[in-house]
């Protein structure tokens, strides 16, 4: 047994193209995804003010405060030439009769640039409806105040009375904004944790090594393709040890596979989620031995090595978008695709870390899922044996 395990370790370097492949892509998609998940979008849109007064500019400032959108005061030529290669999505211009006719109470234009219609610039139409809104109001209040000190013969200048208000406004809008928030916690079944960063590390880690296992399991197809595992019939070699000697090889370079890629995607990443490395090396070996399992069905369905090169990237990426790789579960609503899910290896392999790593060690969180893991490997292990029984007796 131990002969055939060296053997088995030796001709890897014929494989060794495709484990290099899966753990580079492994690693590279990690970091393009926990990256751009790890940004916050900010689309840039370019004011032009033609008006340049003190309230066009109190406008620009009200509007700037906004926190979902970045609103850059540039030229018009600047602001339309960055628009048209597609630098911002967007912008408005603040025309020159702005104050004026927002002293006047009447009708402001303002002007939008756009390439085409998009949610972002809807945005941008709110904004300014809402701060148009604002700024009238504290101007309602600043006309008012004037009529009063008129009245009552007070020595003030209408601009700095105008101004004041403005810079009031403004500080009373954003710390002290008159919206009163509550809110109620509920209990819920299940609590949804979802920590980006470790989902698309277990989840690329999980998918391209099942890519790995599979493939070196499968080697069984090529061996019977060139007759050597009919000539390793007729020697004293038992069928069953070098059937174990496939597996054993597959579930170790697999293993090694997710902790290199899992270990690279924390260390790149900066996350420390505080499980041990006992837990997640459990919930390694459990994913890989139940798909060990399931490359050793794969070779007893398909007849040639060409034809799981054809079958099983279709089958492996069903599964592995199934299983939950791609994004988490509980955002799927579908039943249908819910119920599939739970005969997937890779939603109890992720399961069994996230859970215990946002709800702590438990039965339900850790335990369960793994007894699951295990339980498909080994139906999947027994049923690879029965589509292998002509080939090996044990």
């Amino acid at each position: 047994m131990l002969n055939l395990l060296k053997v088995r370790f030796k001709l890897l370097k014929d494989k060794k193209a495709l484990v290099l492949i899966m753990i580079a892509m492994s690693i590279i998609l990690t970091l393009v995804f926990t990256a751009s998940m790890g940004q916050t979008y900010k689309p840039t849109v370019f004011i032009i003010d033609n008006d340049q007064t003190d309230l066009s500019k109190s406008f620009i400032k009200f509007i700037e405060g906004n926190n979902t959108i970045d609103y850059t005061v540039d030229s018009l030529e600047s602001a339309t030439d960055k628009i048209k290669r597609g630098r911002a999505v967007g912008g408005f211009i603040i025309e020159k009769d702005f104050s004026e006719n927002l002293n006047s109470s009447n009708t402001v234009n303002i002007d939008l640039i756009k390439t085409k219609n998009s949610i972002e610039m809807y945005q941008v139409s709110n904004d300014i409806q809402s701060t148009y809104t604002r700024i009238s109001m504290l101007l309602d209040v600043s006309n008012t105040l004037n009529d009063i000190a008129l009245g009552a013969n007070y020595d003030f200048e209408t601009e700095s009375l105008n101004d004041e208000i403005l810079l009031l406004g403004e500080k009373y809008y954003k710390y002290r904004n008159p919206i009163e928030v509550s809110s109620t916690i509920i209990e819920a079944a299940q609590d949804f944790n979802y920590l980006p960063n470790l989902h698309y590390i277990l989840g690329f880690a999980f998918f391209f090594s099942s890519f790995t296992v599979v493939f070196l399991v499968s080697d069984i197809l090529k061996e019977k393709q060139e007759k050597v595992w009919q000539r390793k019939l007729t020697t004293p070699i038992k069928p069953i040890y070098n059937l174990l000697s496939h597996l054993i090889t597959a579930f170790i370079v697999g293993l090694l596979q997710i902790i290199i890629v899992f270990s690279v995607g924390r260390i790149l990443t900066g996350s420390n989620w505080g499980i041990s490395i006992g837990l997640l090396l459990i919930s390694f070996g459990s994913f890989i031995f139940s798909f060990t399992s399931f490359g050793l069905v794969l070779s007893g369905i398909v007849k040639t090595y060409e034809q799981l090169g054809t079958l099983s990237p279709i089958i492996l990426v069903a599964s592995g978008m199934l299983g939950g790789v791609m994004w988490p579960l509980e955002i799927v609503q579908n039943k249908a695709i819910q119920f599939i899910a739970n005969f997937m290896p890779h939603k109890w392999a992720m399961q069994s870390i996230q859970r215990t790593i946002t709800t702590g060690f438990s039965t339900s969180s850790y335990i369960i899922p793994i007894i699951i893991l295990n339980g498909l490997g080994i139906i999947f292990l027994l049923l690879g044996l029965v589509l292998n029984k002509r080939e090996v007796t044990i």
